[in-house]
């Protein structure tokens, strides 16, 4: 039971972070690229982004009924505004004598995006996937302890600890949900290291 609750939790937040991934880089990379797209978008940005997925959660609810795809739709919505916002940011991000030099050489618009752009956004989209990882989490688990139904999870099994007056066991579940946190974090920020080891910001913590 306890495997199998850790395995629900893992199982639904994994797939909702891949969704918030495949979407808000790449539209992140679109708006963050054309400035007359980011003037368009950022007010409906700015005015979405601080509702929470739980305040969406009975919504969504009456539309998709209980069970996995609900908790990995909310756990997308939750994971997709922090990885949009430094995806956004990181293209941003892109000195101006850059592109004044990409310019000069005549780069055409996917030559920039390799070389200029997506170099300077990745360490911000490397730092937005592991915000949105643990924020997915907290999310799935939250789901599953205002939810519970036919999917587990250790939300689910926390509140059903809870319920039969069995705290001690109830403890361990919590427990194993901090643990599970941790373990993301420092998991996506190795994997940040190893994948950035060329970025200049990577270089000097490792000197230091």
């Amino acid at each position: 039971m306890f495997w199998r609750d850790i395995g629900g939790t893992v199982v639904g937040w994994g797939f909702g972070v891949l969704v918030a991934v495949a979407i808000a880089v790449p539209l992140g990379l679109a708006i963050g690229s054309s400035k007359i797209v980011w003037r368009a978008t950022r007010v409906v940005v700015e005015v979405l982004r601080p509702l929470p997925a739980i305040a969406i959660l009975p919504l969504l609810l009456l539309q998709m009924g209980l069970g996995l795809q609900l908790k990995i739709v909310v756990v997308a919505i939750g994971a997709f505004w922090p990885l949009l916002i430094q995806t956004i940011y990181g293209v941003h991000d892109v000195e101006p004598i850059a592109w004044d030099m990409a310019r000069a050489y005549r780069l055409g618009y996917l030559e920039r995006f390799r070389s200029i752009v997506l170099p300077t956004a990745l360490p911000y989209i490397g730092t937005g996937l592991r915000i949105s990882a643990v924020i997915g989490l907290n999310i799935c688990i939250a789901e599953e302890l205002l939810v519970g139904g036919s999917s587990r999870g250790l939300g689910t099994a926390i509140a059903f600890m809870e319920n039969a007056a069995r705290f001690d066991q109830m403890y361990v579940f919590v427990v194993a949900s901090g643990l599970i946190g941790v373990l993301i974090n420092i998991g996506f920020r190795r994997l940040e290291r190893r994948l950035l080891f060329w970025h200049p910001s990577e270089r000097f913590e490792a000197r230091t």
